[in-house]
């Protein structure tokens, strides 16, 4: 069984962290369906957030996390869904600044060897952490500018 956890954070979007649990919860059921004999689910996954404090997503939801962001925490998969920043000015580097104590954080959980994952913003997480330097890596059409300016090193497409 994979297992997956989401860093979910205040500010985050809902769709990243509601998303990808339905189509893991999807997922599940389906294999479950199809297998002949009971097993485990095919992923097990969790959120976590700061402390296991609830988080308050950009649309004013309210998520319950499963647990505190941890780098012991012995996931399969990290993912980070993308945080509401609706600019390439200083609103991101504030942001970015912000979140600065979470990369020492990813950096573990990828010498652990973890597969670290995110999408949209939070792709700026992974290049700053240094996680994609000389990877291929993908971002957000409107980030794509900034990105490449910032991580010339990240072979972005």
């Amino acid at each position: 069984m994979k297992s997956i956890v989401i860093w979910a954070l205040d500010g985050g979007l809902a769709t990243g962290v509601a998303g990808l649990a339905d189509v893991l919860t999807v997922a599940n059921a389906i294999a479950a369906r199809r297998r002949t004999s009971a097993a485990d689910p095919v992923f097990d996954w969790q959120v976590h957030s700061p402390g296991g404090r609830a988080i308050r997503t950009a649309a004013g939801l309210t998520l319950e996390p499963h647990g505190a962001i941890d780098t012991g925490v012995a996931a399969d998969v990290i993912y980070l869904p993308g945080l509401f920043i609706e600019s390439t000015g200083p609103e991101l580097w504030l942001e970015l600044k912000r979140l600065q104590w979470l990369l020492p954080a990813l950096r573990a959980q990828h010498a652990r060897g973890a597969t670290i994952a995110a999408n949209c913003t939070a792709t700026l997480l992974l290049a700053e952490a240094g996680l994609l330097d000389g990877r291929r890596a993908t971002t957000s059409w409107w980030l794509a500018e900034t990105f490449q300016q910032r991580y010339p090193s990240v072979n972005l497409h």
